[in-house]
């Protein structure tokens, strides 16, 4: 049965009520429930091949109306859905980024009419959000893409180190990972091990170091990073708290000569 999410972050646990943080599933993604669980949870399955559980009130069923419509992603930090494209209107969410709203409408004054999860309507800043859909590394032009997963990366610079986090208010490393290509168009793996992507046929392959270029992908046991070029990586590390910069150039000041020791290759979705 496919459901959609209609909080802005809910939390998909290891185990049902106590469980561990897997991942964080945004709002309006949809899902698909496997089976029901303790504790008013279900095991689910998201769209991005990720599964665990998630409390039955972070979700409702999902509308016909719904699946309809072309989804818009919200590529800024947070941002506000209005009752009226007022900004002194209370808003009706807050939603960050990565979040989807669905058949947006231009409106005025750089306001678009958008539906919400459960097919009410709402008001956004029309600078706030895009049209978004799957793509392939072939319908692309790859230089473009390769800068904006890098200025996406950089859009959560300085972010809080959480756990299964994907969103400004904390994120991982392949959260960040995930984020920085799922924003664009091209759905990753949301895991740190390159050999989990390719057995689940995720549009990851292994190159070399000197053959990576900046925006492909970094795998260290546990850990991934998104490579900038000549030896520099941006990523989401508990050993920075967040989001930042670090190189394997042992002459520069952010060596991080662990990464540097244990790196097992670098990948690409070209």
């Amino acid at each position: 049965m496919s459901m959609i999410i209609n909080v802005p972050a809910a939390p998909l646990l290891l185990t049902p009520h106590v469980g561990g943080l897997e991942d964080e599933v945004l709002y309006g993604s949809k899902i698909d429930i496997i089976e029901a669980s303790d504790y008013g949870f279900s095991k689910v399955m998201t769209e991005y091949d990720y599964e665990g559980y998630i409390h039955n009130d972070n979700f409702i069923e999902l509308s016909s109306v719904i699946t309809s419509l072309k989804r818009h992603i919200i590529t800024s930090t947070f941002a506000d859905v209005m009752p009226e494209p007022n900004i002194k209107q209370r808003a009706i969410l807050n939603l960050p980024r990565g979040s989807f709203v669905f058949g947006a409408e231009k409106y005025e004054n750089g306001w678009s009419r958008v539906l919400l999860a459960d097919a009410s309507h709402g008001y956004i800043r029309s600078s706030k959000i895009r049209q978004w859909a799957h793509i392939t590394a072939g319908e692309i032009c790859e230089f473009t893409f390769r800068q904006n997963v890098l200025e996406t990366a950089f859009n959560y610079f300085d972010a809080p180190y959480r756990w299964g986090g994907k969103t400004p208010v904390g994120i991982d490393c392949s959260g960040l990972a995930f984020m920085a290509h799922f924003l664009n168009g091209i759905t990753i793996y949301r895991n740190s091990s390159i050999e989990h992507s390719i057995e689940k046929g995720f549009p990851t392959r292994k190159v070399a170091l000197e053959d990576a270029k900046m925006g492909d992908l970094l795998y260290f046991p546990g850990h991934i990073a998104i490579y900038l070029g000549g030896g520099r990586f941006i990523h989401s590390s508990h050993s920075n708290d967040g989001v930042a910069v670090n190189s394997l150039n042992a002459d520069d000041d952010d060596f991080r000569a662990d990464l540097k020791e244990t790196l097992i290759c670098a990948g690409t979705v070209f």
